[in-house]
């Protein structure tokens, strides 16, 4: 069976999660959200004992690799849980928007940790009636708050 390699992250909104994921390059359809966490799957289809609330169906990063999924915890108790062979081999990488990145390596984590605090600044501004515009330069990430 494959190996996950378990990495404590902050993600506490699923959605802002889901928003990052996109960004990304993941089609919202492909990114699963679940009220309560859910078992991952294994390269071969079989139950895991790792629990995620967001979850990328394995089918959608390439083959025999394992489901990528994300424990959201509002208290800050997060988990993210990608396969060890998904970090190192990016030739069976499916997406190219993370091919093109190198793969789901430690990389695709920090630009996910960067889109994520970017989708939970426009979410707070956003509720609080502001528009704000987001600039992409290169790998940083703008964002200009207005009334």
């Amino acid at each position: 069976m494959s190996h996950y390699t378990r990495m404590s992250v902050k993600f506490m909104d699923a959605d802002a999660l889901k928003t990052a994921l996109v960004a990304l390059g993941y089609p919202p359809e492909q990114v699963q959200v679940h009220a309560q966490p859910v078992k991952l799957r294994d390269y071969m289809n079989r139950l895991t004992e790792n629990l995620a609330h967001v979850v990328i169906d394995r089918k959608y990063i390439g083959t025999a690799h394992n489901d990528m999924g994300w424990l959201v915890d509002p208290k800050g108790e997060s988990a993210e849980y990608i396969c060890d062979y998904a970090r190192k081999d990016v030739s069976h990488c499916i997406n190219p928007q993370v091919r093109a990145m190198g793969g789901h390596t430690k990389q695709f984590s920090d630009r996910l940790a960067q889109e994520y605090t970017a989708a939970v600044t426009v979410k707070h501004y956003a509720s609080r009636g502001k528009r704000v515009q987001r600039v992409v330069e290169g790998d940083k990430i703008k964002l200009f708050v207005s009334a």
